[in-house]
């Protein structure tokens, strides 16, 4: 019996882990979202209302924000994509350097954005690994939010959703409103002022259709991770006012404006980390 005790040990040690069982699920994904309003100290007046680029100030009282749904995609049994070589940029971009590269199509682009463009394309025809419904309606602030996301799909332990093998190439956001109150302020006095002195009152439901991605990338299968997190974090930056021109209803073109605006300044990260080691 002694003899075959360091047997036994050694067979212990190389045996796979539960992950890899009969039956079992091949990995893990704890997923997470948090939101904020990013609004730097030096865009608020003494009252800590947001000053906007056109001398308004504004008293945001609540901003909620409809996620419909997010989302992890993959491509089955593949190892992960490509990394993305400046040296080497995909077709459509060249010259790439101090981290942008010059578009076909004109313009720069990030190196975050190439990566997560490459990413969706790895993920195209793949399976959805999670796709979480959360609260409809979100409410969001200057402190960072954690959001509350709903139940796993089918075949979930508690908050860890189970993948099967595979590489995990791109978190997803779907967003389709964002709701607005408050009140507005003219900082302007005299006869420029645009505003009445006590200012005027803002309730706005803006419909938007905004499909995020942000890459994340993490392999499951056989000597690969099998618990790994993803922390997703949604910005929407303090610039969403500026260019408003509060003195005209929102209305028309300018309701348009707007909601265009609320396009160009969220901005969706994800960080992956693991809880297996």
């Amino acid at each position: 019996m002694r003899a075959l005790l360091p047997l036994l040990l050694w067979l212990a040690a190389i045996t796979p882990g539960c992950a890899f069982e009969a039956g079992a699920p091949w990995g893990e994904v704890a997923l997470t979202l948090t939101a904020v309003h990013e609004v730097p100290a030096g865009r608020l007046d003494g009252e800590g209302r947001l000053i906007t680029a056109a001398d308004f100030a504004i008293r945001v009282d609540r901003l909620e924000l409809r996620i419909d749904a997010v989302a992890l995609r993959f491509s089955g049994g593949a190892s992960g994509p490509s990394a993305f070589d400046p040296a080497n940029p995909p077709p459509g971009y060249t010259l790439c350097h101090n981290g942008h590269c010059h578009s076909d199509a004109g313009g720069l682009v990030d190196y975050a954005d190439i990566e997560a463009e490459l990413a969706g394309a790895g993920a195209a025809g793949g399976a959805t690994l999670a796709r979480l419904p959360v609260s409809p309606l979100t409410a969001i602030g200057r402190e960072v939010t954690t959001v509350p996301l709903g139940a796993c799909p089918e075949g979930a332990d508690g908050d860890h959703c189970f993948v099967d093998a595979g590489a995990m190439q791109v978190a997803q956001l779907s967003l389709t409103e964002v709701r607005v109150t408050g009140r507005v302020f003219d900082r302007r006095t005299g006869e420029a002022r645009r505003l009445p002195e006590e200012g005027l009152s803002v309730t706005e439901a803006l419909a938007v259709s905004e499909a995020l991605q942000a890459p994340a990338f993490a392999d499951f299968g056989r000597d690969r991770p099998i618990g790994a997190t993803v922390a997703l974090s949604l910005v929407l930056d303090a610039a969403l006012f500026d260019g408003i021109d509060w003195s005209q209803p929102l209305t028309g073109q300018v309701r348009e404006a707007f909601a265009t605006r609320i396009a160009d300044h969220l901005g969706l990260t994800a960080a992956v980390g693991r809880y297996d080691q």
